[in-house]
């Protein structure tokens, strides 16, 4: 046990002191007995918790009611969180097929990632940029190993009535049922925890049909896409909304002209230079759904 202090205040407020750490005690205890003024006591502690607490050689007694109420709670929390992970391993069991009988690329057995993965029964993978880059089907095909994130050779034999082949595509299994929209918002609240109203402008754009950034990337596919290393999504990098708007600038209002951008005072205060950094701060784009 360590040596603490307990300080009752008239205001009805209790705080704990022992060594550094200064908190007021866990709920259960009933502190009724003891009158307002300050105690030296004996505290046992149990990961940094208060488990007991001894004042003038008497434990303090604990509220039973509100102890069970809290061991109900971490009880029904442990039995909830063990539900949960069943659930999440039973979905990752389940076999991913979309409309038209095409199953999921992803297979362990047949990616380049670990041996020691194969038996462990993942049979899908939430993460749509670890799925595409990292664990890309891999099949035979002339002696050499190809990979896929499309394949449709199957065939039926008409008299054994077996079917032989493959027909998979790759699925983005909803990304793992990520909240777009909090993630959205959350990039907003950081926007504004950062700049005040006069120090943003805000303007919707979209655009003018479908585009993949990052196209020129390494890949095994020999075509790469930008997929966010963290939410597996495709998104706009902050380096590309940025290019966009420079090159937009540099040919609206210098002819195409870099360099005689870069000699203009207001175009390098906006952009920077090789030598400061610009004013204008750009962030990362996603999208607000599935």
């Amino acid at each position: 046990m360590e040596p603490g202090t307990l300080i009752i205040k008239e205001s009805g407020k209790i705080i704990l002191k022992v060594g550094k750490f200064e908190s007021s005690p866990p709920k259960e205890f009933d502190f009724s007995a003891l009158a307002v003024g300050r105690y030296e006591c004996m505290v046992e502690r149990s990961a940094g918790t208060p488990t007991r607490i001894v004042v003038n050689g008497n434990d303090v007694p604990k509220n039973d009611a509100l102890l069970q109420r809290k061991q109900e709670t971490q009880a029904r929390k442990a039995e909830e969180e063990a539900l949960e992970k069943q659930r999440q391993q039973e979905e990752r069991k389940k076999p991913v097929v979309n409309k038209g009988g095409w199953e999921d690329s992803f297979k362990m057995t047949e990616t380049r990632l670990p041996k020691y993965l194969h038996n462990k029964g993942i049979t899908t993978i939430d993460n749509f940029s670890l799925k595409y880059h990292r664990a890309a089907r891999c099949i035979p095909f002339k002696g050499e190993d190809k990979f896929y994130f499309f394949k449709n050779d199957q065939r039926k034999n008409n008299k054994t009535g077996e079917t032989t082949g493959h027909k998979f595509l790759i699925q983005h299994n909803n990304y793992g049922n990520l909240n777009f929209q909090d993630l959205v918002n959350r990039q907003k609240r950081n926007v504004e925890t950062i700049f005040n109203e006069n120090q943003r402008k805000t303007i919707d754009f979209k655009p003018d049909w479908r585009f993949v950034v990052g196209l020129g990337g390494g890949s095994v596919y020999e075509t790469s896409i930008t997929l966010h290393h963290i939410y597996g999504i495709p998104y706009l990098p902050a380096s590309s909304i940025k290019g966009v708007v420079r090159s937009w600038i540099i040919s609206e209002c210098f002819d195409f002209d870099e360099k005689k951008a870069e000699k203009n005072p207001l175009f390098v205060t906006l952009f920077g230079s090789n030598d400061e950094q610009g004013d204008v701060i750009f962030f990362d784009a996603f999208p607000t759904s599935s």
